[in-house]
């Protein structure tokens, strides 16, 4: 059985929705240095291992960024599919009440096949 929640969406369509969220969100809390990188250990000269710290930032703040374009793009979708739904919905509405009122005039004997 079907269950509709606020919004026009599926709860089953939410929790999919939430959990693809919720994935995409602990994985930008977690943002570790993903194990395959190689590691260069920084050079005892100071300016090297400031280069070498600039470099670990801007790769961390990249990864950053994808994971937010990533989040977004979930939202959008369940935004655009929350849109679909509501029409889909009406229409649905539209159709049944059609049904119904040809359904009355054959009752009533005004239309005849």
């Amino acid at each position: 059985m079907e269950t509709w929640a606020k919004g026009g969406l599926l709860d089953e369509d939410l929790g999919l929705a939430s959990d693809s969220v919720k994935s995409l969100t602990s994985q930008m809390n977690e943002l570790a240095v993903s194990s395959n990188s190689a590691v260069v250990a920084p050079s005892s000269d100071l300016a090297d291992a400031s280069q070498y710290g600039s470099l670990l930032v801007q790769d961390i703040d990249k990864r950053i960024l994808a994971k937010q374009r990533k989040i977004t793009c979930a939202f959008l979708i369940l935004k655009n599919l929350s849109k679909n739904l509501k029409i889909l919905q009406i229409r649905l509405a539209e159709a049944q009440q059609q049904k119904t009122s040809i359904t009355g005039y054959e009752s009533r004997g005004c239309w005849r096949s």
